[in-house]
């Protein structure tokens, strides 16, 4: 009762819509029953794997100490793909993306 009335009050300052069945929210899937939701990633992950191109026999344990010069850097402004960026570069991008997800579905 308290959030349908806080819904109404929105609804007359703001246009919104209520969805009462929510399966995805924000990228993440959500199981709802009496007692409990739980929340799950999985399509991200997938994303990453695929993304980032991880294979189970590509893994390498950490630490991963590697030292780049100033010529294997990309230069500013100098767009890259996947082919083209540095380990390190892929490494940081990765580790943030995992960082990410470890956040939203703690």
């Amino acid at each position: 009762e308290l959030v349908d009335n806080v819904l109404k009050k929105v609804q007359q300052r703001f246009p919104i819509t209520v969805e009462r069945n929510v399966q995805q929210f924000l990228g993440m899937k959500l199981e709802i029953d009496e007692s409990t939701v739980s929340i799950s990633q999985t399509q991200y992950i997938d994303k990453l794997i695929s993304d980032y191109n991880i294979k189970q026999e590509k893994c390498t344990p950490l630490p991963y100490n590697v030292r780049y010069s100033k010529s294997q850097c990309p230069q500013e402004g100098e767009a890259q793909s996947y082919k083209t960026k540095s380990r390190r570069q892929l490494f940081m991008e990765l580790a943030g993306s995992l960082l990410y997800l470890s956040m939203w579905t703690r």
